[in-house]
């Protein structure tokens, strides 16, 4: 592999897992009765964590981060209308 393949390759498996963990530990977390407070703060967590994933499979146009296009070639998001909310 090269190292631009290594620097992805590690990318995808560091920063992908934590976002799809945190995603789905906040969903559970906020399933639960508990605190207002908390509640808030898990549901904050949640909305991130989406955004980000929604971001990185959307191909969102910020330069400054990895898109799912940089990963596989030809990648097309089935972004529409409908799927923004």
């Amino acid at each position: 592999m090269s190292d631009e393949s290594d620097r992805l390759q590690a990318y995808l498996e560091d920063h992908l897992a934590y976002e799809l963990l945190m995603l789905r530990h906040a969903l559970t977390k906020i399933t639960t009765f508990q605190h207002p407070l908390e509640w808030n703060a898990y549901f904050e967590s949640f909305v991130v964590h989406a955004r980000n994933l929604y971001a990185f499979l959307t191909n969102d146009d910020d330069s400054r981060t990895f898109k799912a296009r940089d990963f596989i070639n030809g990648f097309q998001s089935q972004k529409t209308d409908e799927t923004i909310v």
